[in-house]
This record gives structure tokens, sequence and C-alpha cells, in this order.
């Protein structure tokens, strides 16, 4: 008689919701722990893949992420569903462009491209238009990078993409205040970080939010909603469970300490970035 694993006894679909409850609680290594036993006993669908991946992403095993994102592009392919497959594709281009290996980058926004032709009312479409934004704000096109936002604004707006229209609102008030239109930029800055405080968001979107203002903040010099809205963020990452964002969001939050004279705990967050 074969030996008994508790995760074979289980369904695919009964781990893949044990997993996405996991993550919805921020326990991340509970669902990578979950997903990754699963993922050598079986071969996981789609669905579970993805989930893999950002597991994967947030228990700090960035090579696992793009081989989980690889995998699930093509389970999403075998199972046609072509608009996860999609997303998958630009889920691609965006971690191959955060480690700034363009040329994957590219092919993979161009596979989204591809597929997205299927159907243009697929979400993928608002996420290509905020990446092609990104790429005019690049290019010190400002004015042509926020024609690119509002694009990726009406998209969210219509298929209920809250991270979608975060990022996008955020990137468009930064762009304002590039534009010298502060005023405007920063209205829009606190609109999106009330919804990070809020809840509303993934912690990925979150913390991009969060580190795009605290950028926006430290060119204007504007300490003062840096440190009020680094306060609520912090609170709220105690509510949601939530360790804290990584990388050059820690360094921001770094100097503001600094700057407040919290020379002990600067140190210690610039270590931790």
């Amino acid at each position: 008689m074969s030996a008994y694993h508790p995760v074979v006894s289980r369904s695919a679909d009964e781990l893949i919701e044990a997993a996405r409850d996991a993550l919805n609680r921020h326990r991340w290594q509970e669902a990578y722990d979950v997903l990754s036993k699963a993922d050598g006993q079986r071969s996981l669908p789609g669905a579970g893949l993805e989930l893999l991946a950002w597991a994967a992403y947030w228990t700090a095993h960035p090579d696992e992420t793009i081989d989980a994102l690889e995998r699930a592009y093509s389970a999403y392919l075998h199972e046609e569903n072509r608009s996860a497959a999609a997303m998958m594709a630009f889920r691609m281009a965006e971690q191959h462009g955060m480690r700034m290996a363009l040329s994957p980058a590219q092919g993979w926004a161009a596979r989204a491209e591809r597929l997205g032709e299927d159907d243009p009312e697929w979400p993928v479409h608002g996420w290509l238009e905020w990446m092609r934004g990104l790429l005019s704000w690049f290019q010190m096109d400002f004015e042509g990078a926020i024609a690119r936002y509002d694009q990726a604004l009406e998209v969210a707006s219509r298929t209920g993409d809250r991270d979608l229209h975060a990022m996008s609102l955020h990137d468009k008030g930064h762009a304002l205040c590039l534009l010298g239109r502060v005023a405007e930029g920063t209205a829009l800055l606190d609109e999106v970080m009330a919804a990070v405080v809020g809840g509303e968001l993934d912690p990925a979107a979150a913390g991009y939010v969060y580190c795009g203002m605290i950028g926006v903040c430290s060119k204007l010099g504007d300490y003062q909603r840096s440190s009020q809205w680094t306060e609520a963020t912090l609170r709220w990452c105690e509510r949601e469970s939530v360790p804290a964002f990584p990388g050059v969001c820690r360094i921001h939050k770094a100097e503001l300490m600094l700057l407040h004279g919290s020379l002990t705990k600067a140190e210690e967050e610039a270590r931790m970035a």
C-alpha cells in the first residue's frame, strides 16, 4: 500500500482555494508551502500555477515566480483560457521589465498584445495601456503618458480592476507633478493613497502606489505629506498583517526616519532593503 500524503488526498480545486485564502490573509509562506508541495506531486492547472507565482514572489523566490508564470501561461493556453493567458504574458513582461531584461519584456508584451487581438474587452488591454504610459513617461513625454493612463483608467472602470485604476491614477498624478501641475497631481496621489490604507488593493499594487508616492514627495520636498501617509500605511500593514514592502520602499522609509532623527531605525530599514 502506498504511503498516505495529505496533499494528494485533496483535490486541485481544494488546494487552490486553500492557497487563495492564505494569500488573501497575507500568509504567503503558508500558500507557498501548500502549492509547492502540490506542484511536486501533480500538474497544477493554470489558476494554481498563477497563485504559486505570487506566493513565490512574496516569499522572495524571484526565479520561481518567473517559472510559475511561464507555466501558468502555457497551462491557460492548453485550457483554452486565452484571456488569462494574455494576462500571464503581460505579467511576464512586467517581471522582466522590473529586472531590466528588456528583450524578454518586449517579447512577452508583444505576445500579450497578439493574444489580446481576440477580444478588445479583455482586461489585458488596460494593463497594456498602463505599460505604454510608462514607456511614454520614460521618454519624458508626460502629456502622452497621461493620455495612456486615461485610457487605462477607462478600462479599469469598465472591468472593475481596482489595482489597475489605482496604479494608473497614481502615475497620472506623478506625471502632472512633473508638468508643474503639482496641486492637481498631489490631489490624485492623496486620493489613491486613501485606497491603499482603505484596504482596497492587492499588496503589490499598494506597495507600488505607496513607494511611488514617497518618491514624488521626495522630489517635491513634501516630507509632511509623505510622513503622514507613511504613518497611515504602517497602520494598514499592521492591521492587515503585511510585514512591509520590499526594496526601494524601505529606502524611502529610511530617508524619512533619517530626516526625523531616528538614526538607528533608519539604519535598520536600510539594511533590510
